[in-house]
């Protein structure tokens, strides 16, 4: 009899750590994939920004675009430090 009430302690045990680990797991990713979701036109947008950049000769555009592109930067800067 203690062997089955040990063994059904830990089975719960177990099912109680699978849960929280799918709740975190899910809310993890949910988090991660609404960031990126939203992040990620700003960074195609600088993409399209420093490839300009690399094919302009006119000074006033270029320090135009540099600065459009340090506005976009500070709009991301705090979750792109998280990622590195």
């Amino acid at each position: 009899m203690i062997f089955i009430n040990s063994m059904a302690a830990k089975i719960t045990a177990k099912g109680y750590i699978v849960l929280l680990y799918v709740i975190f797991s899910v809310i993890y990713y949910e988090i991660v994939i609404q960031l990126v979701s939203v992040k990620k036109p700003i960074l195609i947008h600088i993409s399209e920004i420093d490839h300009m950049l690399t094919h302009s000769n006119d000074e006033n555009e270029i320090l135009r675009l540099l600065e459009e592109c340090n506005t976009l930067y500070k709009t991301i800067e705090k979750d792109a430090n998280s990622l590195y």
